[in-house]
């Protein structure tokens, strides 16, 4: 399996996207990092990284007040991959469960780490996810599947990545 180099940092406000883009650089020295946002084409959204093979997300720990806290970014070698997205929740967030309909915080990370990795952000119906052998899947009807796993983050932060095959 190919391996996810993952980093994180506290930040909060404004500079949180400058300290997701300098951990990426710290990641992948040789990439140059962007962000283009498919809906808008501001330059806003999931990072972009050219003169590199290899696929970034980012995403913002929020504590219980729904503040951002901190920055954590990962990447992986494509290798065949046209997606990868991760999530990261501060333990002690507000559990979506009764509010979106899944079972725990943890499914929730997982799903909105499959969510970026599909492409398709938190705008369709929410995955199906399902514990797999090296980790898990999720699927949407009428969608590719999505593989994923749980990582090693900041304590008391759970994290999740996921990636979709070509």
């Amino acid at each position: 399996m190919t391996p996810i180099r993952v980093a994180w940092a506290a930040a909060t406000g404004p500079r949180r996207r400058e300290v997701a883009d300098a951990l990426l650089g710290d990641l992948v020295p040789t990439a140059e990092i962007s962000r283009v946002c498919p809906r808008c084409g501001g330059d806003h959204g999931a990072p972009l990284l050219t003169g590199t093979d290899a696929l970034a997300s980012a995403t913002y720990v929020r504590d219980g007040m729904n503040r951002v806290v901190g920055v954590v970014v990962a990447v992986m070698e494509r290798r065949g991959l046209v997606g990868f997205g991760i999530d990261a929740q501060a333990g002690e967030s507000a559990d979506p469960s009764g509010v979106l309909g899944v079972g725990t915080l943890r499914d929730w990370v997982r799903i909105e780490a499959a969510a970026k990795a599909e492409g398709r952000g938190l705008r369709a119906d929410l995955a199906r996810v399902t514990p797999s052998e090296n980790g898990w899947t999720a699927a949407w009807d009428g969608a590719d599947i999505v593989r994923g796993r749980d990582l090693d983050g900041p304590t008391g932060v759970l994290l999740s990545a996921a990636w979709r095959s070509a």
